[in-house]
């Protein structure tokens, strides 16, 4: 919702009830954008509705918040054609919406995705898949193992890759003879 729709809404509800509404900055009117348009979204067209709405009753609620996105909730029920459909982005993984996993010279990282539109990560850089890509991550983690070149000796092939198990006794033996109190 634009300031101006929300300004005029909140006028034609105090007007009514003979009330001065909270002044642009103050904490109640910075409350109540946090909630109403922040939070929830509440778009232009439903202004009118919900100020009509609060008008009707017989007294000014106290909790002004709460009874605008009740009556939002009214409105959308009125209109469901209106309300917003979320759509799957395809480059986000499944398990973190706005955001998807890469790798980084084996370790995972998560990234912001470019349609994360949340201001809680606005500090955060978007990114694409391209994006990462260009900038040297991988996007599956089976990218990470690179493919052994057929040329190498089948002796030398073998060690390829291959990650020895810690060895407790080893390191006992070289340098630390204390491991047992660890």
């Amino acid at each position: 919702m634009e300031q101006r729709f929300f300004d005029s809404m909140l006028d034609e509800i105090y007007s009514v009830f003979g009330r001065q509404r909270p002044a642009y900055g103050t904490p109640a009117y910075r409350s109540l954008w946090r909630r109403v348009v922040e939070e929830r979204g509440v778009p232009n067209e439903a202004a009118k509705h919900i100020a009509y709405a609060l008008s009707e009753r017989d007294s000014l609620p106290l909790n002004l918040g709460k009874a605008i996105l009740a009556e939002f909730d009214n409105w959308l029920a009125e209109h469901p054609e209106k309300r917003a459909r979320m759509t799957a982005c395809p480059e986000c993984s499944s398990d973190m919406p706005g955001f998807f996993w890469a790798w980084d010279a084996g370790r995972r990282v998560v990234c912001k995705c470019a349609c994360n539109s949340d201001r809680r990560f606005e500090k955060f850089q978007a990114w694409t898949h391209r994006q990462a890509l260009a900038a040297g991550l991988t996007l599956r983690e089976s990218d990470m193992a690179q493919d052994i070149p057929g040329n190498i000796p089948s002796d030398i092939r073998a060690s390829l890759g291959h990650c020895e198990p810690p060895r407790p006794a080893h390191v006992a033996q070289v340098e630390y003879s204390n491991t047992a109190g660890w």
